[in-house]
């Protein structure tokens, strides 16, 4: 394998900022010593991040100086930076029994030429694309996002089930190089390019930027996977296509559990069809129901002739799924073999349908037999039976204040006549439409698969 060099773009600076940060447990009479903030001295500017446990985290100036007498961050002890920061507190006092963690680093903000070969077969990420400040930990959450994207495309590919792999990996690059920009960009904003923080100017930027700092506003742009102009937008204007979709808690329709949906949408690798059911006590807006999953349920001939189901048949699931083991007791003989402790469905397609409905009270009035059967089935006669964990709805309970009701609202979703979402398996929204567009959503797919 040959790896060719990547240069980081722009140049470095000639000035580089030295700084430590250390987590303690302070004692000081300074009274915001647990509220975010910033102390400005002509020594420079020390930022305050209050942590759990009374821990607060100090970020400390040490040193500016030209390229050619830097500070050797290797020489640096914990007695240097903390003298350091009680000179920042003066006249206040400040002391500490209590030091969790403490680095030092030099500021570095860096982009790398590109994020992927041409040819699709080599991917950088994580720090190895972008650099910066090492604060609020969002260096970290986007390198996991780095991976996570990359990773079941990947999976994908290797699987060999994908109609164009070049295409599907190369998507790595036009939804996750951006955003390392964006981050570096959003660092210079906050810290300076080198590395000195304005308080006014960091609340103006952080507050800018806020959205992108807590994983949304990526702008992905329109490709094989975020189907824009395939999509109705209004169908869902709060779930953007190509950004991550809003997780709200839901109640289970059957087992009355509560549920965040990103429990909903494991990760394992699979699409979800989302149906937004609306007010099934409508007796219109439950056949809207029946005839959405009729069409996406039947069988359909492909082009080579063959009955499939876009549900069941046509992209069956292709990855590995661990044997867990079986229960070890006195009784294991006379168990199902399949009886395992983690007593989960197997999988059988790439693409899995739930619903979430906004019938509130349809609890006790709605069966679930009175929903379509492609929501609670088919039978499994060998252990599960029905499947009771895939119909939800959009209502409050009184012991939960996360499960409000108001996902519809938050989702841009009319609570009546519903909308259909597909999410990704990175948990981005990839289609939205209407319940009658599900020629679209077998186009979405069939784009992707073979």
């Amino acid at each position: 394998m040959v790896c060719h060099q990547l240069r980081y773009v722009p140049k470095l600076h000639s000035l580089t900022v030295i700084r430590g940060a250390i987590d303690i447990v302070p004692m000081t009479n300074f009274p915001d010593i647990h509220h975010p903030s910033f102390i400005k001295t002509e020594l420079g500017i020390l930022m305050i991040i209050p942590r759990e446990r009374n821990m607060t985290r100090l970020y400390v100036p040490l040193d500016t100086a030209s390229s050619n007498e830097r500070l050797d961050r290797s020489s640096v002890t914990l007695d240097q930076i903390f003298q350091k920061a009680k000179k920042f507190f003066q006249p206040y006092t400040l002391d500490f029994k209590v030091c969790e963690w403490w680095s030092v680093y030099g500021v570095g903000q860096l982009v790398a030429e590109r994020n992927q070969h041409p040819s699709a077969r080599i991917s950088l990420a994580g720090d190895a694309v972008h650099m910066h400040s090492p604060k609020i930990g969002l260096g970290m959450n986007t390198s996991m996002q780095d991976g996570y994207n990359l990773g079941w495309k990947v999976a994908m590919a290797a699987a060999g089930i994908v109609r164009d792999e070049k295409a599907l990996l190369t998507t790595y690059v036009g939804e996750r190089y951006p955003i390392a920009q964006r981050l570096v960009a959003y660092d210079r904003t906050l810290f300076g390019e080198h590395g000195i923080v304005d308080p006014g100017e960091y609340l103006k930027q952080h507050e800018r930027f806020k959205e992108f700092a807590d994983g949304f506003k990526l702008d992905y742009p329109e490709s094989m996977l975020v189907a824009k102009t395939l999509s109705n937008q209004a169908a869902a204007t709060g779930l953007i296509i190509g950004e991550s979709f809003k997780h709200q808690r839901v109640l289970g329709h059957v087992n009355s559990q509560l549920y965040w949906t990103t429990k909903l949408f494991q990760s394992d690798g699979r699409f979800r069809i989302v149906l937004l059911a609306g007010d099934v006590s409508l007796p219109n807006q439950m056949a809207r129901v029946n005839t959405f999953c009729k069409e996406l349920d039947e069988e359909k001939k492909d082009r080579n002739g063959n009955a499939t189901s876009l549900l069941r048949t046509r992209y069956p699931y292709c990855f590995v799924q661990p044997s867990p083991p079986l229960l070890r007791n006195a009784l294991a003989t006379s168990q199902h073999p399949a009886i395992s402790f983690l007593h989960e469905r197997p999988c059988k397609s790439m693409i899995d349908l739930l619903a979430i409905h906004s019938t509130v009270g349809s609890t006790d009035s709605i069966s679930m037999f009175d929903f379509p059967v492609a929501l609670y089935g088919p039978f499994d006669a060998d252990y599960h039976g029905w499947d009771h964990t895939r119909i939800h709805v959009d209502q409050a309970v009184h012991y939960d204040r996360y499960c409000d009701g108001l996902a519809y609202e938050r989702w841009g979703v009319d609570r009546t006549k519903g909308a259909v979402v597909v999410i990704r398996p990175d948990m981005h929204v990839g289609w939205v439409g209407d319940l009658e567009d599900t020629q679209a959503i077998e186009l979405y797919f069939s784009t992707i698969f073979k």
